[in-house]
């Protein structure tokens, strides 16, 4: 079962799981089935809200869930314009998934956590950092993602409950619409399409991580049997915006990029070491590849020649 199975992330994984042969239920709120493609027709989709704990409950117990993966959350952009429906939806949402999936039974529970639990670079002096530092976020969309960290402990500790977080990067590829790193797609996709593209903060330095690498993650930490922690950096490659638009710039000669000044100051800089060792993760796309494939997804959508 998938909450926010029918997201940008929820959806890949979830056609990712049904190729393999998986029964998959997608709860999602705002259910979209255009988003899962010819996988539609295999999947039970639930329209439900994480804050609905009797309705998360009944579907799990209804359906024998094995593993919950928990995606439903609000972006950064809107936890940090409504807080106080961030708490509820991202703080309490969560904590229902973790109660519902104890009451039910869920042999584990994978939930997305994210390297905004880190907040600026200056903080950690530019270096690498792993899941042993201190989390120091700077919005409320990290903030809530640190107190999911720590409920995730303590249903552990305290109640038993089998959980995993993983801490994603700056998540891209195609579908990617909405949310603080949305920039990304709108770098990508202009271009592709010969539109051009304004992008704020161009001496950022950024960890690509494709949504392909994302699904796969999941899917290994759903897997692991036998994980030492609770919560994992998962990312792909590290690269800054400049080096991005330059690549795009190769595939697309006549692409119209403007870089504006600045740096958004992000900790990108991390420490994969857990993931690869637990969980048998690494990432297949480098940033060239996922650009790559994202400007051919887009093109040929659009009945243009892939480059």
């Amino acid at each position: 079962m998938v909450t926010g199975g029918t997201g940008f992330i929820g959806s890949y994984f979830v056609r990712d799981m049904v190729e393999r042969g998986h029964e998959v239920i997608a709860y999602d709120a705002a259910p979209n089935e255009r988003a899962l493609g010819e996988a539609a027709g295999e999947v039970e989709i639930v329209k439900g809200d994480v804050l609905d704990l009797a309705l998360l409950l009944g579907t799990m117990k209804r359906q024998g869930t094995d593993c919950l993966v928990h995606l439903a959350y609000l972006l950064i952009l809107d936890s940090d314009q409504n807080p106080t429906r961030a708490i509820k939806v991202n703080c309490e949402g969560t904590n229902n998934v973790f109660d519902a999936a104890l009451l039910a039974g869920v042999g584990r529970v994978v939930w997305a956590s994210s390297v905004s639990v880190y907040g600026k670079a200056s903080y950690y002096g530019g270096r690498a950092v792993n899941e042993d530092d201190p989390p120091k976020p700077f919005n409320v969309y990290g903030a809530c993602k640190v107190l999911n960290e720590f409920m995730g402990h303590y249903y552990y500790e305290k109640k038993g409950l089998d959980n995993i977080g993983l801490r994603f990067t700056v998540a891209y590829g195609p579908g990617r619409i909405r949310g603080g790193t949305a920039f990304a797609s709108a770098m990508i996709e202009n271009p592709a399409l010969g539109k051009p593209v304004r992008v704020p903060n161009g001496d950022s330095l950024v960890n690509w991580h494709y949504v392909k690498d994302i699904a796969k993650a999941i899917r290994l930490a759903c897997e692991a049997k036998s994980p030492r922690y609770r919560v994992y950096n998962v990312g792909g490659d590290t690269r800054t915006v400049r080096e991005a638009a330059d690549y795009i710039r190769s595939l697309l000669p006549d692409a119209r990029i403007e870089l504006e000044p600045g740096d958004w100051g992000w900790q990108m800089r991390f420490d994969f070491t857990r993931a690869k060792e637990d969980l048998g993760y690494e990432p297949s796309y480098s940033m060239e590849r996922g650009i790559r494939e994202h400007i051919n997804v887009v093109r040929k959508s659009a009945g243009l020649p892939e480059v």
